[in-house]
């Protein structure tokens, strides 16, 4: 389990990831100070970047056993 962990946080090293967890904290930040809904766009980049983490690890622990 601990193995299957840290290949899913690896895959939050990359600066690009880092970028974009800052810039969907932001938008539901700026959201939520407007006092609207549309948390829309930050979740649906959270979301994506989450199934990536997914399916990255995924592939990252399918190599490791080849």
């Amino acid at each position: 389990m601990e193995r299957i962990l840290k290949a899913f946080l690896r895959q939050f090293e990359d600066f690009t990831v880092i970028i974009l967890i800052i810039r969907a904290l932001l938008s539901g930040g700026a959201q939520a100070l407007r006092g609207g809904g549309g948390f829309g766009d930050c979740l649906i980049i959270l979301a994506i970047l989450i199934i990536n983490a997914v399916f990255g690890s995924y592939q990252e622990l399918k190599a490791e056993k080849s």
